[in-house]
C-alpha cells in the first residue's frame, strides 16, 4: 500500500480538513507542522504527555496553558471562531460603509482674520486692560461677524434668496422674495461659525454648505464685507451699538439682582424678628427639658391611674370603674336585696355609707384620669412647639443659603457691569483717536473645504463597533459551546490524565489533502514526521506504553462517546506512529456497525475478523500489513461483518490475549460507547481505554456518561485525548 494512495473510501465521516490540535502544544503550531527539525519540535512542541501521567504534574507545562494562561484560552477561542469573527467584521464594516454613503455630504470652507486693536495698548497695562484682551474683549467682534446685517449684505450681494436650499425650498413652489430673503439670512447665520484662537485676535470664520464652491464664496464675501465695514467706520458704529446693548443688559441685570437680594434680606429679617441661631438652639434645649419633665409627669399620672383602676380600664359602656368601685357596687346591691321589714333604719344607714364611699371612690378615679389626660396633652403641646422651632431653624438656614446664592449672582452682575463699562469707555476713547482695522490672513478655498462626514471618523467608529461586535459574538459562541475547550477542563471533568492534544491541520499549508480523504491525516503523519501532528501521536503512544503508575498497557481500546469524533483516524494514526517508532503494533477494527478503519485501509479484503471469531480461522492468515509504517491490521471483511455479539464474545477476549503475546501494542478501534453495549463489554477485555473527545463539539455530559458506563461494564478508562484542537 502506497503512502500516498488516497483511493480508499472512509465511511466514518472525517471532520473537515481533519483539524485536531494542542491546547498545550499550539507550541509547535504551523511552523512545526510544516516539517521543523526534530530538535525544535521536542523543545517547542513536545507535549507533557510524552512522560508518564504520574510525572506530568512535575513537568513545566509547555505552550499556551503554561506560559500565557488565560491569554492562551482567549487566543484559542479567537482562532476557533475565526470564520465567525471575519463574518462579523465584514458585516459591521459593510454597515458602516452604507451609513457613510447615506449621510449627506457637507463641506466647510474657512477664512482666517486678524483683528488689530491697537487702541487697547494705549496707556499703562492694568488688570482691567489685561482683562479686556480676554474672551469678553473679542465677544463684540464675534457678534459683528455673526450679525444679521452682515449676513443680509452677503445674501443680497450673492443673490442667495433665489438659491434652492438657502432662500428657496429644495423642492416645491418658490417663496415670495421677502420671505426667501429672510430664509436665506437665517440659513447663512445658522451655518456660520466663528472661533477665536486662544488669547490672540486671530479669528477663524467657517461656513458649511452642500457645495464647496458655495461655502467658499459665502465665507469670503462675509469676511470681505466685515473688513470693508471696519475700514469705512461702519463696523465701529455697529460695534458701539452692540456694546451699548451689552452694557444696558448688564446694568439691568445688576439692578434686578440687587433688588432681589435686598428684598430677600428684608423678608428674612421680618420672619426672624431678631431671633438668631443661638436663641433658637436655647429655645430647643428648654423645650427638650420641659418635654422630659412632662413625660415624667405623664408616666406618673398614668401609673397612678392604672393602680387605681387595677389594670381594669373603663367599663364596657365607658363608666368609671375600679376593683374598689365594683366591690362597693356589689355591696350596695346586696344591701338593697337583703332588706327586711324589721331592720329598715339599720339597712338605710348602711346603704348610705356605701353610697358615700362609692361616690368618693368615683371622684378619686376620675381625678386621676383627668390628671393623666392633662399630662399627655402637655407632652403633645411641648413636642409640637419643638417641631415648630426646629422647622423655623431649618427654614432660616435654607433662606440664608438662598440669600448667599442671590448675593453671589449680584456680585457677578456687578463685575460684568464694571467690565462692560470699562470696555465701553475704552471703545469711545479709541474711536476718537484710532482707526482700528482687520487683516485677511487666508481666504476660503473650495479645494481645501473639509468634507463632512469625515471618513476617518467613520472608519475608526466602524473598527470600534466591529471590535465590540466581535467581543460580544465570541462571548456568545463560547457560552453556547458544550464541548471541552482545553486540557485543564478535560482533566478536571473526567478525572483522567490527558496523554495527547492532537493539532488541527486545517491551517497547515502542507496538509493539502481533500476534506473527505480518510487517509489524509495518516499519510500527513507519515510524510511529516517532525510536525506537531506527529509529535502529538508520539506522546500518546509513549504515555500508553508507559501506562498509568508505570504499568505498561499491552492492549488499548480506543473509544469515544459519540460518532464523528475522529476516533478511527486517531486509531490509524496512533498505529502508524507506534510502528514508526519500532513497536510491533496491530490495529483491530472492532466496529462492526461502521467499519471505517477497514474501508479506509483495506476496502476490498475478503476475509476478516468475522472469519477469525466465528469460523475459527487463524488471525495470522487474515492479518494485513500497512506497507508505509509496518503496522499490522485486522480488518472487517468487505462482504462479511462480524456480528455485534461475536465482537463481545469470549472468543474475542481470547483473541486479544493472543495478540498481546505476539505484539507490543494492541489497538482496538471500538464503536461509540453510548451507541452499543457490546462495545463497552469488549473494552473490558483490554488493559485500558483511551477515551477520545472532539474539542468544542463533544458534549461534556456525553463523555462523562461514556466514562461511567465503561467503568460499570468493567472497563478501565486510563487516559483521554482531545482532537480537533485549534493550533
Amino acid at each position: 500500500m502506497s503512502a500516498t494512495d488516497h483511493s480508499r473510501v472512509f465511511t466514518e465521516p472525517v471532520p473537515s480538513a481533519w483539524k485536531t490540535s494542542v491546547d498545550d502544544a499550539a507550541s509547535a503550531g504551523s511552523a512545526s507542522a510544516s516539517g521543523a527539525p526534530a530538535s525544535e519540535t521536542s523543545s517547542a512542541g513536545a507535549s507533557p504527555s510524552d512522560a508518564p501521567p504520574s510525572a506530568r504534574q512535575d513537568m513545566p507545562v509547555a505552550g499556551l496553558q503554561g506560559k500565557t494562561g488565560r491569554l492562551a484560552m482567549i487566543r484559542a477561542a479567537l482562532r476557533h471562531h475565526r470564520r465567525w469573527i471575519v463574518a462579523i467584521v465584514l458585516v459591521v464594516l459593510a454597515a458602516t460603509l452604507a451609513a457613510y454613503l447615506l449621510v449627506p455630504r457637507r463641506f466647510t470652507a474657512q477664512a482666517d482674520l486678524w483683528l488689530d486693536h491697537g487702541f487697547e495698548r494705549l496707556g499703562p497695562a492694568t488688570p482691567t486692560a489685561a482683562a479686556s484682551n480676554g474672551p469678553l474683549a473679542r465677544n463684540t467682534e464675534i457678534r459683528l461677524l455673526t450679525s444679521s446685517d452682515l449676513a443680509a449684505g452677503v445674501v443680497d450681494r450673492l443673490g442667495l434668496a433665489n438659491v434652492r436650499g438657502l432662500g428657496q425650498p429644495r423642492r416645491g413652489a418658490l417663496l415670495p422674495p421677502a420671505v426667501a430673503r429672510r430664509q436665506a439670512i437665517a440659513e447663512v447665520r445658522d451655518n456660520l461659525r466663528v472661533q477665536t484662537n486662544g488669547a490672540s485676535y486671530a479669528v477663524a470664520v467657517r461656513y458649511t454648505a452642500a457645495d464647496p464652491v458655495l461655502a467658499a464664496g459665502i465665507v469670503n464675501h462675509l469676511v470681505e464685507s466685515y473688513i470693508a465695514d471696519r475700514r469705512t467706520g461702519g463696523a465701529r458704529g455697529r460695534a458701539r451699538v452692540a456694546m451699548e446693548a451689552q452694557l444696558t443688559g448688564a446694568r439691568e441685570e445688576r439692578i434686578r439682582n440687587r433688588a432681589l437680594a435686598s428684598g430677600y434680606q428684608e423678608a428674612i429679617s421680618l420672619v426672624r424678628k431678631g431671633r438668631d441661631r443661638n436663641s433658637i438652639f436655647a429655645e430647643i434645649a428648654a423645650l427638650d427639658g420641659a418635654i422630659g419633665a412632662a413625660v415624667a409627669q405623664q408616666t406618673d399620672a398614668e401609673a397612678r391611674l392604672r393602680e387605681a383602676r387595677g389594670n381594669a380600664g373603663a367599663g364596657p359602656s365607658g363608666e368609671i370603674t375600679s376593683p374598689r368601685i365594683r366591690q362597693l357596687r356589689a355591696a350596695q346591691a346586696d344591701a338593697a336585696g337583703s332588706r327586711t321589714p324589721g331592720d329598715g333604719a339599720t339597712a338605710a344607714s348602711r346603704s348610705g355609707d356605701i353610697a358615700r364611699e362609692l361616690a368618693g371612690e368615683v371622684r378619686r378615679v376620675s381625678r386621676l384620669a383627668e390628671n393623666a389626660r392633662i399630662a399627655g396633652r402637655n407632652v403633645e403641646l411641648l413636642r409640637a412647639a419643638r417641631a415648630r422651632t426646629v422647622g423655623d431653624l431649618a427654614a432660616g438656614d435654607a433662606a440664608a443659603a438662598q440669600l448667599r446664592q442671590i448675593g453671589d449672582r449680584a456680585a457677578a452682575a456687578d463685575l460684568r457691569y464694571a467690565d462692560y463699562a470699562q470696555r465701553y469707555a475704552v471703545m469711545m476713547a479709541a474711536q476718537r483717536r484710532d482707526q482700528g482695522t482687520a487683516y485677511l490672513i487666508s481666504r476660503g478655498a473650495a479645494r481645501n473645504a473639509r468634507s463632512l462626514p469625515d471618513p476617518l471618523v467613520f472608519a475608526l467608529g466602524g473598527l470600534a463597533a466591529a471590535l465590540l461586535a466581535v467581543g460580544a459574538g465570541v462571548l456568545l459562541l463560547e457560552a453556547t459551546t458544550k464541548g471541552f475547550r482545553n486540557r485543564r477542563q478535560l482533566e478536571r471533568r473526567l478525572g483522567l490524565p490527558v496523554v495527547g492534544m492532537v493539532p488541527d491541520l486545517g491551517g497547515v499549508r502542507e496538509a493539502d489533502f481533500a476534506a473527505d480523504d480518510p487517509m489524509g491525516p495518516p499519510d500527513f503523519l507519515y510524510n511529516h514526521r517532525h510536525s506537531a501532528f506527529s509529535t502529538a501521536f508520539r506522546g500518546i503512544h509513549t504515555g500508553l506504553r508507559l501506562g498509568a503508575g508505570g504499568t505498561g498497557l499491552r492492549s488499548v481500546a480506543i473509544c469515544s462517546a459519540l460518532a464523528e469524533e475522529g476516533k478511527t483516524t486517531v486509531a490509524i494514526c496512533l498505529a502508524r506512529s507506534a510502528a514508526l517508532s519500532g513497536l510491533r503494533v496491530v490495529l483491530v477494527d472492532c466496529d462492526a456497525r461502521r467499519p471505517a478503519a477497514s474501508r479506509a485501509l483495506s476496502p476490498y479484503v475478503k476475509t476478516g475478523l468475522a472469519h477469525v471469531l466465528e469460523d475459527g480461522a487463524d488471525y495470522r492468515d487474515v492479518i494485513q500489513r500497512d506497507t508505509p509504517s509496518g503496522a499490522w491490521f485486522l480488518a472487517q471483511a468487505s462482504e462479511r461483518l462480524a456480528a455485534n455479539g461475536a465482537v463481545s464474545s469470549p472468543a474475542m477476549t481470547a483473541l486479544v490475549r493472543e495478540l498481546e503475546r505476539d505484539f507490543d501494542l494492541v489497538l482496538l478501534d471500538m464503536a461509540p460507547a453510548l451507541a452499543l453495549s457490546e462495545s463497552r463489554e469488549l473494552a473490558a477485555a483490554a488493559d485500558g481505554v483511551l477515551l477520545v473527545a472532539r474539542a468544542r463539539r463533544t458534549p461534556v455530559e456525553a463523555t462523562m456518561m461514556a466514562r461511567d458506563l465503561l467503568e460499570k461494564a468493567g472497563a478501565r478508562p486510563v487516559a483521554t485525548t482531545l482532537t480537533m484542537v485549534d493550533s
